[in-house]
This record gives structure tokens, sequence and C-alpha cells, in this order.
């Protein structure tokens, strides 16, 4: 239920009514630090709300056994991208390359999605 400080009642026309916290006109859209913030709360909070529920459903011996393999999965392909990057870094004669160069060097590496490297970017 809608509080009644939350709709602005300027008259405008016949529009719907328009709630305080919609950014409509010259206002400013988040900094930053506010979006960096919304993208680990997306993305890791949900992660590790859901987590015990995983592991609970997966049962008390593979839940955390899975978990483990997982993790160990994660690292292994983090390592594998870094070490191509390295590889590509030192193949283009640049000190470093970020994710998206390392894909556009590595897939300009393959022949059928050498045309199409732009995307990797």
């Amino acid at each position: 239920m809608m509080a009644s400080s939350d709709v602005d009642n300027r008259a405008e026309g016949p529009t719907r009514p328009q709630r305080s916290y919609e950014r409509i006109g010259g206002r400013e859209g988040t900094s930053f630090c506010q979006t960096l913030i919304h993208l680990l709360k997306g993305n890791i909070g949900t992660g590790l709300l859901g987590l015990p529920l995983a592991v609970k459903n997966a049962g008390l011996v593979l839940g955390p056994i899975s978990l483990l393999v997982m993790g160990v999965i994660a690292v292994h392909c983090m390592r594998v991208l870094v070490k191509c990057s390295h590889h590509l870094s030192e193949k283009v004669d640049r000190p470093s390359l970020s994710y998206g160069e390392a894909m556009q060097y590595g897939m300009e590496n393959v022949s059928w999605l050498r045309r199409h490297s732009q995307w990797g970017k």
C-alpha cells in the first residue's frame, strides 16, 4: 500500500500519479559506488542466502562435497583465464589486458571465431 508521501501530486496532465522514488527529469542517477553495491548485493548476496538451502536439498554428504568440487572448478577456470591473459599480453606486447581484450585476442587465434572477435570484447 502506498503512503501519501510516496505520491507526487503535481498536476502535469492526465497521467498516473508519480511516485517520489521514480527518477524523472533532471534528477541524477545512481553513483558508481551505489551501482557497485547493487551489483554485489544482486550477485553475491543471493548466492550466500541460497547456499544453505542448496546444501540442505543436496544432502549432508553430497552438498559439501559438490560445493568443494564447484569451488575447485571455479578457481581452476580463473587460473586458466589469468594464464591465457598473461600469454596473450606477451604475444601482443602489452603489460596487461582487460577481460574483454583477452577474450578478443583469444578469439582471434581461432579460425572460425576470428571474424567475430569483436563480440568477445
